[in-house]
């Protein structure tokens, strides 16, 4: 109970007291008109000392504002983040480029600390960059620390079709493709889907422009340079750029929204400006006129019937100019171009306000073998279904349990994608985990 509060029923306490002494007194029809005007003048006095205090707790309150709350005031810089904690355990090793786990291993983990900071500079213009500070094996990079960096500038004069008006945004931003979130506090599950990370970009640098062109209709266009092509980088790995955009459709309020995305560009490393480069890269397969194109349809069901109940999924296409792996190719022919098809779909119901389930059903197939980083990088369809169960200790707490199993189709072979304790090969693997986020 606050302070204020406790003052009102003081006070409340204390006038009622005096009336009752008041009418209480022996002879209370007899009293004279000054002991009556002297319990109002009591009275009056009571009500004002009340009225001091409640401005003092009041001022006191103010006081106690938090150290962000006061920055943001007076600096006019808004903070937050999330910090992501977990704890894994995998029956087998998942041969990825990005793993580092052993068989049957299990771990504590401090996965990732975010601060993002924002700041509105004027009506229609504001800067923001995202913080990470995560696991690594090395030293990180600045792509990998700055998530995001940009400047936002609101168009006004679209404000007749947007009340909003329509964004310019400037710098490296998250990928406005797929369904799936990037931050932790924001997923229904503890691990993303083989779609996310194999089918689409993470970030992407360059220029974008966002906003709604009707109540029912919102776009995002951009020119960048390619998939997760950051900062950090001299210059673009290739001369050209990559284009792309997303078409949102909300035909009937909250209950579905379907998202429309392409994205085209060419995406081999070598620069075709260095002829010797140029030239080894054709020899190898690609250079850098191939292209890369996806079409990413994702969409969000929100059924009425089940208050709670939401179902998400995402449908990803994908052609890459002569990415095909060698091995397929015949001798002094260039490799063919490589396709992939996969999607997944999500249903997660909140039974109570604090208590809620997921289950995610994955599939991927990477028919050229030229998405999946196992190695050896070989053609395979790669399925997986996630159970997990969350908990929201606060608005700010929340905490997941998950259990994951992945399966190739490749069997148990010598080319499987997971290593067993014993050193063979499996095409099965399952896992384990538990992640606590705080946001603030």
């Amino acid at each position: 109970m606050d302070r204020s509060c406790i003052i009102r029923k003081v006070s409340i306490a204390s006038v009622g007291a005096l009336l009752v002494l008041f009418l209480a007194t022996p002879g209370f029809p007899d009293q004279g008109t000054e002991e009556v005007e002297n319990l109002k003048s009591m009275v009056q006095e009571l009500k004002e000392r009340v009225e001091t205090l409640e401005q003092q707790a009041e001022t006191a309150a103010a006081e106690q504002k938090s150290l962000k709350e006061r920055i943001q005031e007076t600096v006019g810089l808004k903070i937050s983040g999330y910090v992501d904690t977990s704890f894994v355990w995998n029956a087998n090793t998942e041969d990825l480029a990005t793993s580092n786990a052993t068989p049957e291993d299990a771990d504590f983990s401090l996965d990732q600390v975010e601060i993002d900071l924002e700041k509105e500079i004027t009506s229609w213009l504001k800067v923001r960059t995202d913080i990470d500070f995560e696991e690594a094996d090395g030293s990180l990079t600045a792509d990998e620390i700055f998530e995001q960096g940009f400047v936002v500038a609101t168009i006004p004069m679209f404000a007749s079709i947007d009340e909003d008006g329509w964004d310019v945004t400037v710098g490296k931003f998250n990928a406005p493709i797929g369904w799936e979130l990037l931050d932790a506090p924001d997923t229904y599950q503890f691990s993303q889907s083989i779609t996310f990370l194999n089918g689409i970009p993470t970030n992407l640098t360059g220029v974008m422009l966002q906003g709604n062109v009707t109540q029912y209709l919102d776009f995002a266009v951009y020119g960048v340079n390619g998939w997760d092509d950051d900062t950090s980088a001299v210059e673009d790995r290739n001369r050209d750029k990559t284009i792309g955009g997303r078409l949102g459709v909300t035909p009937f309020g909250e209950l579905l929204n379907v998202g429309v995305s392409v994205i085209h560009g060419p995406e081999s490393d070598p620069n075709a400006d260095d002829p010797a480069e140029a030239l080894a890269a054709a020899a190898g397969g690609q250079d850098n006129h191939d292209q890369r194109t996806v079409l990413d349809v994702d969409y969000t069901i929100n059924l009425p019937i089940l208050e709670g109940l939401i179902i998400g999924g995402e449908v990803n296409i994908g052609r890459d100019e002569h990415a095909q792996i060698t091995f397929l190719t015949l001798p002094g022919q260039r490799p063919a171009d490589a396709e992939w098809f996969g999607y997944f779909n999500t249903i997660h119901l909140d039974v109570l306000s604090w208590l809620g389930f997921t289950y995610r059903y994955d599939y991927f197939d990477d028919s050229s073998g030229a998405r999946i980083s196992s190695t050896p990088r070989i053609p395979q369809i790669w399925q997986s279904h996630t159970g997990a169960i969350t908990v929201n200790f606060t608005e700010s707490a929340g905490f997941v349990v998950e259990y994951r199993f992945d399966q190739s189709n490749l069997g148990e072979s010598d080319v499987a994608p997971f290593i067993k304790k014993d050193g063979t090969r499996d095409d099965e693997n399952s896992t384990i985990a538990t992640e606590f986020t705080y946001s603030f």
